[in-house]
């Protein structure tokens, strides 16, 4: 059972699918994709009784536009978007900024057709991690547990997506349950009510600090190592956005080995 309330419209779909590594274990990227494609494959199963025409992967901590949804019933029929343009917001410092190449930094950045995925019929949510690689195959690496070549995936497969005309999500980071370490330092804006009202942020300004004025600008300098992954991430991010393969970048199938 869940340990925290759901909205209403919320489902909850519960699954006991054994952690990808060993207590204290390094957790790789690879485990991740693994670990978050197996599971976000049973929610695209739970969600197939919903006869959705659009799917958004979201994390759990960040957040969207507030008329995201009546965007896409306005223009249903689309191939689909992507978020170019977004946030990062730091709850820790309660400030935000700026995010170009979103989609490049946060999974929570692609609207594709329901039927993008895939999710044959005889598809059950009481699948194991194996049957659930089988019924998606790449992918399971390529769109579901990665977002890296959604892009190149989708235009190859006919879904041509259009980047989102406005702002369509919130990047959480400093949460401490980051995978990618994920951080906000140097000028940013403190969290305002305009962006607490677009994008449902709960306002919490950090502890012993009196609540700031809204979008005055902050500044916190990073340590040379912070700096120095931030440096070798915008590398990435840039050679990525060159990538025209879709191939997935993992063989998901070595991870049947430990199960």
């Amino acid at each position: 059972p869940l340990c925290f309330p759901l909205p209403c419209r919320a489902r909850a779909v519960a699954g006991d699918f054994p952690p990808p590594v060993a207590p204290g274990a390094p957790t790789s990227y690879l485990d991740v994709v693994w670990d978050k494609g197996t599971k976000l494959g049973i929610g695209l199963i739970a969600a197939r009784d919903l006869a959705p025409d659009y799917v958004m992967i979201i994390d759990a901590d960040d957040f969207v536009h507030r008329d995201l949804v009546a965007f896409t019933s306005e223009h249903a029929g689309a191939p689909g978007w992507y978020i170019s343009r977004g946030w990062r917001y730091s709850r820790a410092r309660n400030v935000y900024r700026s995010l170009r190449a979103f989609h490049l930094q946060c999974g929570s950045s692609y609207i594709l057709p329901f039927a993008a995925y895939g999710v044959p019929a005889d598809a059950s949510v009481a699948f194991s991690q194996a049957q659930v690689l089988d019924v998606f195959g790449d992918r399971l690496a390529t769109i579901i547990g990665s977002h890296m070549r959604v892009v190149q995936w989708a235009r190859h497969h006919g879904y041509p997506l259009a980047p989102l005309p406005f702002r369509g999500a919130v990047h959480h980071v400093d949460t401490g349950e980051n995978h990618s370490g994920g951080t906000l330092s140097g000028w940013a804006r403190t969290l305002s009510p305009t962006m607490q009202q677009t994008y449902g942020i709960p306002s919490r300004p950090p502890a012993g600090s009196p609540v700031p004025e809204a979008n005055r600008l902050r500044l916190a300098i990073d340590t040379p190592p912070a700096l120095a992954t931030s440096a070798y991430k915008y590398l990435q991010r840039t050679l990525f956005s060159m990538v025209t393969d879709d191939r997935p970048r993992f063989d998901l199938r070595s991870h049947l080995a430990h199960l």
